[in-house]
């Protein structure tokens, strides 16, 4: 194997392990033989193949792997038994713990946290103060960022942005160009796509479905199986739940209640 870098002598001890910063000691993708870089605890934590780098202050420590092209800059942490790899890129303060995997085009960076067994792959952006865990997944062009949360089984995946304090978990999907903000939140069984957007205090759960160009705001709730759709616009104190269909361009708001039937108006 042709050894890419070796550990210096400076070390830090961190939980009671001695870690090492590592030297480059041939060039490599945009590294120069002789260039410092962050802190591993061996050489089981960052490979010798292609171009994975830890970068500045960074650290991969106890049971984590970098490998592929991934990079770990600035004051990031990868640790547990984390993976990163493809040319994922963790940055900032992110940390990447337990069993969490990074890989694809995926950026963490800031002070996001991902964990558990959280997986962020494809060409998603996790940023800001976001906690990512449980059995979680954040793929294809998503984004998830300020001060989110998404756990549980809930899937974020095509286009789809999480924002602000929403909170997204259980087996919910989010798909799209579907935007969860403020601080809504997405639960049990639903789902939310195409170009719905869910804002303010609403709460969507049970097996409620919010799709097409569909908003609800407020503090709405859509819950049981309804079905909230077309230019649809639910808000204030209005819930809708049931076996429920509202479409078109229809309205519903202030402390309306609507269980079970069809509601719909074309302009």
């Amino acid at each position: 194997m042709n050894k890419k870098y070796e550990l210096t002598d400076e070390t830090l001890v961190v939980n009671g392990q001695r870690i090492h910063r590592i030297q480059a000691i041939r060039d490599f993708g945009y590294i120069k033989a002789g260039d410092l870089g962050g802190f591993i605890k061996s050489e089981a934590n960052l490979s010798h193949h292609n171009n994975c780098w830890v970068s500045y202050n960074a650290w991969a420590i106890y049971n984590s792997r970098i490998y592929d092209n991934a990079y770990i800059d600035k004051y990031a942490r990868v640790y547990g038994n984390a993976q990163v790899y493809g040319n994922a890129k963790i940055v900032g303060h992110a940390e990447v713990y337990e069993n969490a995997k990074i890989y694809g085009n995926a950026q963490i960076c800031e002070d996001a946290r991902i964990y558990g067994n959280a997986k962020i792959f494809g060409n998603a952006q996790v940023c800001e103060d976001v906690r990512v865990y449980g059995n979680a997944k954040i793929y294809d062009n998503s984004r998830v960022c300020e001060n989110a949360k998404v756990f549980g089984h809930s899937r974020v995946y095509e286009y789809s942005q999480v924002c602000g304090n929403a909170r997204v978990r259980g087996n919910t999907q989010i798909y799209g160009n579907a935007e969860i903000l403020d601080t809504a939140e997405i639960y049990g069984d639903a789902s939310v796509g195409a170009d719905a957007k869910i804002s303010g205090n609403a709460k969507i759960y049970g097996d409620a479905q919010i799709y097409e160009y569909a908003a609800v705001s407020g503090n709405a709730k859509i819950f049981r199986h309804a079905h909230i759709y077309g230019n649809a616009r639910i808000y204030g104190n209005a819930q809708v739940c049931g076996i429920t269909w509202v479409y078109g361009t229809t309205k519903i708001g202030g402390d309306d209640k609507l269980d079970s039937g069809t509601w719909n108006k074309w302009d």
